[in-house]
């Protein structure tokens, strides 16, 4: 029903980008490119009995490494022109196939990276743009972790302003009650996994 009414009351489809769906662009799904891509790997036993396991955790290196090399050729000139912008000779680091990982989705690599860099019990919110991702407030409250909504246009001084605020009202509630205020996790577990990353 939102889908028709948007339709008869929006903007010509043209002109409008759909952020709400979470969906992958049209021209990064190419039919024909996946058909023969399949019939390749399904043909050949080789390829075709670890395609069809698990797998590395990681994802299959050698889609990694081809990533990597899209990515690399795909922002190369939008890299070279930040780095002129920001007056520094030195440009930021281009992908590496080590530090790309395949997943199923934007949810499951949301899921898998608040499962590895927060704590449920000490992370205080999770701070999200508004409008959000709505697929996402699932995995912020499977994770679990309250979640506070960051206005859209509002600036990082803003947030600064408003996680202090938290972090006070935390200290004052730590000292009220007598109950330290201490991550399950260590930051130096936290460190080591972000390390790897």
């Amino acid at each position: 029903m939102t889908r028709l009414v948007l339709k008869q009351y929006a903007m010509p489809e043209k002109q409008r980008i759909n952020l709400k769906t979470g969906w992958p662009s049209p021209q990064l799904l190419p039919p024909s490119e996946l058909l023969s891509a399949a019939q390749n790997v399904l043909t050949d036993a080789s390829v075709y009995s670890p395609a069809l396991l698990y797998g590395v955790d990681e994802g299959y290196m050698p889609v990694r490494e081809e990533l990597a090399k899209w990515l690399t050729s795909f922002y190369e000139n939008a890299v070279g022109k930040y780095a002129k912008s920001m007056n520094s000779s030195e440009a930021p680091p281009m992908p590496d196939s080590s530090r790309i990982v395949i997943s199923g989705g934007a949810s499951q690599s949301l899921g898998c990276i608040l499962s590895e860099l927060t704590d449920p019990v000490y992370t205080r919110y999770a701070w999200i743009m508004a409008p959000g991702y709505f697929m996402s407030f699932k995995i912020f409250e499977d994770a679990p972790l309250k979640m506070r909504a960051v206005p859209e246009g509002e600036d990082i001084d803003w947030l600064r302003k408003e996680m202090k605020i938290v972090e006070e009202k935390r200290r004052d509630q730590a000292e009220k009650t007598g109950v330290q205020d201490v991550p399950v996790r260590s930051a130096n577990e936290i460190f080591s996994i972000q390390e790897k990353y």
